[in-house]
């Protein structure tokens, strides 16, 4: 996958980001007006044929702006919900909102095939760290990278890939890596740190693990991302560092 994204992008994003954490505690049907960011997966609501964006499994969020972007499209998105509105009131499937930005966040499908990790990629570039940045949704994982280094603008490709049948043994208990690569296609103008939010598609990899986790009597599948966070003075050698350990509860998986 590649991804386009200036400095100017990745602050809009990282604002958006710090915002997102509103909208889940306010979507309850209160009677206020409300307005933040979120992440979300586009969808077409079957029972009313209206365009959505879901923020969490089962939260659908309405706007007409979601109509220019095709079912599975990952976003990030400025709202306000105002919930005294008629259309919030009237016992819908889903809250209607006001949105006046929304931004396509880069897709990247989690492959089954694990990288080569002892083999450096032309121009790959480090990342000092990796969390989520959002609820998971519809399998997909809403990652935020950090990097020590990014031009202004800035193509990369970013890649994600795992083996299930190779995972860590962290405190008794089984912890699944997902590894992230980025490249640099191509780049110009100051550098600076900077983030990056990608959407990652897990589904093959839930599809992996949660039957695994559940026939054993696990309530959750563990994983952790995997990252090569510095490279040695002649860049053939990579020390790879880690994320903390996410826990995905096995009742929220559709």
């Amino acid at each position: 996958m590649i991804c386009k994204m200036d400095n100017k992008k990745i602050l809009k994003m990282a604002a958006c980001v710090a915002g997102v954490m509103v909208l889940t505690s306010c979507l309850k049907g209160g009677d206020n007006t409300q307005s933040g960011g979120a992440f979300g997966v586009i969808d077409i609501l079957p029972s009313d044929i209206v365009p959505v964006a879901y923020i969490d499994d089962a939260t659908p969020i309405y706007s007409p702006e979601f109509s220019k972007y095709t079912p599975g499209k990952t976003v990030a998105f400025s709202y306000t919900i105002n919930y005294n509105a008629p259309e919030n009131t009237a016992g819908k499937k889903y809250f209607t909102a006001v949105v006046p930005k929304v931004e396509e966040v880069p897709q990247v499908y989690a492959s089954a095939q694990l990288s080569d990790t002892t083999t450096l990629y032309k121009n790959e570039f480090t990342i000092s760290g990796a969390k989520l940045a959002w609820n998971m949704v519809k399998n997909h994982a809403f990652v935020q990278t950090a990097h020590p280094v990014l031009a202004k603008t800035q193509i990369n490709r970013f890649e994600m890939s795992f083996d299930v049948t190779r995972p860590d043994t962290i405190d008794n208990q089984r912890v699944y890596g997902l590894v992230i690569r980025a490249v640099k296609e191509s780049g110009a103008g100051a550098e600076s740190e900077g983030g990056i939010v990608t959407a990652f598609n897990l589904s093959t990899f839930l599809g992996l693990t949660l039957q695994r986790e559940k026939s054993e009597g696990n309530t959750d599948v563990k994983f952790r991302f995997k990252y090569i966070k510095e490279f040695n003075k002649d860049t053939t050698a990579a020390t790879w560092g880690a994320s903390d350990i996410i826990s995905y509860p096995i009742a929220m998986a559709k």
